[in-house]
């Protein structure tokens, strides 16, 4: 009896040994936006709404989501169950986001947009590419009211340009 005790502690060790389990080890570190950081080539958005969806908007007190994201293709492919936090579902890596809230205005210069050099050193050929979507703000409605153009399109073909995105009422 003596000795089954004297062996219970030392079982109780290895059966707490034996089940844990062990954490999941990062196989990057988190990139962020730092003493490293570019500044994206600058560029211009004039947004040209039907007259419907602007009288829409003003009666409502409704604003305008301009959303934009700058993203690329990784030079290797990362296995699913390490992905990186900035990639996207498609496999890009996302390496800056802007978002504006607009009232009344319509021509929005793009000129002070920061990158991180490390998320960029990761993408094939450091080319990316911008995507711009515009939705409504979603005051007046839960749903958006907007049916605009996506734009996307490589940074080095709008650097300095303006892109025009026409959009009208959901319907219109």
């Amino acid at each position: 009896m003596y000795l089954k005790i004297q062996y219970l502690p030392l079982f109780f060790l290895l059966l707490i040994s034996c089940n844990s389990k062990p954490e999941k080890q990062e196989h990057f570190k988190p990139l962020t936006i730092s003493k490293d950081s570019l500044t994206v080539p600058s560029f211009t958005i004039q947004l040209n709404l039907s007259d419907q969806a602007e009288r829409k908007l003003q009666l409502e007190n409704e604003t305008v989501i301009l959303d934009i994201e700058f993203i690329g293709t990784p030079k290797n492919r990362i296995h699913q169950d390490y992905k990186y936090e900035y990639y996207d579902e498609n496999g890009r890596i996302k390496i800056g986001k802007k978002t504006f809230e607009l009232k009344s205005e319509r021509n929005i210069v793009i000129d002070s947009c920061k990158i991180s050099k490390g998320l960029l050193d990761l993408i094939k050929d450091k080319a990316y590419f911008t995507t711009i979507s515009v939705v409504s703000g979603r005051k007046s409605s839960e749903n958006n009211l907007l049916d605009c153009e996506f734009v996307m399109k490589n940074i080095e073909t709008i650097k300095n340009q303006t892109i025009l995105i026409n959009g009208k009422l959901i319907g219109e």
